[in-house]
Formats: structure tokens, sequence, C-alpha cells
């Protein structure tokens, strides 16, 4: 298998749940959903990459998928088997896995902090996670084969998971929803933390995913 693009339509299925997870995608436009037995619990928009859980095979077997991705606009995709990402080093592509996992992680700590401003534990180690991730842009660039890659990505995909449950617990989609000026807090947070206008660009591009995403869970 080599790597391909895809177009969907709106409604369309990338993978389902269960299925299993053998190659990774760079969503090139549009917005598409992440679905579980819960219902919407992401969406992920232009420059993101998704089904980074096929990374984690172990012996040779794929894992499954932990949730279904649907079109929910007009949408194109570029999907890659896992075997064209190990080899594809030069191309990039898992230097945009790590930023597409420190982006997420970034986020979920902004709405984490956002929700909670007057709490002192939580500003001061929310804000330094933010902090430290927003200034990995040079070791992220310096990754340069597989071998160097794969503790990188294993640590971030676990942070990224276990802030995004904190974040769960802590901040329900109701929350923002209700209180439009938490997420202008998020963006504030996030402008006031991050020094780098390129970073704070693409980050802020995860916000304005994410607010899509909280609208979405409030109307069903």
């Amino acid at each position: 298998m080599t790597m391909q693009v895809k177009k969907l339509n709106r409604g369309d299925v990338l993978w389902w749940h269960g299925e299993f997870a053998t190659t990774i995608a760079f969503v090139d436009k549009g917005r598409l959903g992440i679905k579980t037995e819960d219902g919407l619990i992401g969406v992920v928009g232009p420059q993101s990459v998704i089904g980074e859980s096929a990374l984690l095979a172990e012996g040779g077997v794929p894992p499954k998928r932990r949730a279904a991705v649907i079109a929910i606009e007009e949408s194109a995709v570029t999907e890659y088997p896992v075997s064209f990402v190990r080899a594809g080093m030069g191309f990039g592509l898992p230097r945009k896995v790590l930023r597409t996992l420190i982006g997420q992680t970034i986020t979920s700590a902004c709405f984490v902090l956002a929700a909670h401003p007057d709490v002192p534990l939580v500003t001061q180690s929310m804000s330094a996670l933010i902090s430290s991730l927003s200034d990995s842009k040079e070791m992220v660039r310096e990754v340069k084969d597989w071998e160097a890659f794969v503790p990188d990505f294993t640590y971030l995909f676990a942070l990224r998971d276990a802030i995004g449950e904190i974040r769960d617990r802590l901040v329900p989609a109701k929350y923002f929803f209700a209180r439009s000026e938490a997420l202008l807090r998020a963006s504030d947070i996030l402008r006031g933390l991050v020094s780098d206008p390129e970073i704070a660009e693409f980050l802020d591009k995860f916000i304005e995913v994410e607010k899509e995403r909280i609208e979405a869970v409030e109307s069903v």
C-alpha cells in the first residue's frame, strides 16, 4: 500500500471504530469528527495528523482504531501506511505527528487553565506545561530518524491522553458553551504564554477547531 489522497463528502467514514489501524492520515482540508460510543469526542482540521495510534503496533500486530473518523464537511486527507511513515523521516511526517500531539496537549491545558484561573496549583502546573511544550520546536526539528522519534512519540501520546482526561474531568464542554468569555480566555492565555509567533499561530488553529467541537457537542 502506498500513500493516497482521499476526498470525503460530508458523512463519509474514513475509518471505523475497532478496525485494524494500519495507516495514519494528514488532514489537507475540511473538518473530520472523531466519534466513539459516547458520541463526538473531537474535531480535527487542516494540518492535523490523525490515526497516530497505528504507530503503536507491537510485534507487527496493528492496534485497533479507538474511534471512528467521519467527515463533517467536504474534506481531503492524505493517508499513509505505517511503513511509509517509518521510511518517510525525510518527508517530515513523524515530526508532523509530534507537532499535532503537542498542539492537542497545549489546547487541553489551556482550557483547564481557563476554567480554573483562581486555583494556584492548576495555574502553576498548566502554565509550566504550556510554556515548556511551546518551546519544544527545536527539539522536534532535531528528530531525524525513527529511533529518535519513538520515545518522543510514546511520551507525547501518553501525555496528550492524560491531559485530555484531566480536561474531561475538570472542564465539561457545557462550561465553555455557556461562558463564551472562557473561550476568549483560553486564547488569551495561549498568547500570553507562547512567545514564538509561528507556534502561537499554529496553536491558535487548535483552539479554533476545539471551539467547533464544543459547539457540536452541545448541539447534539
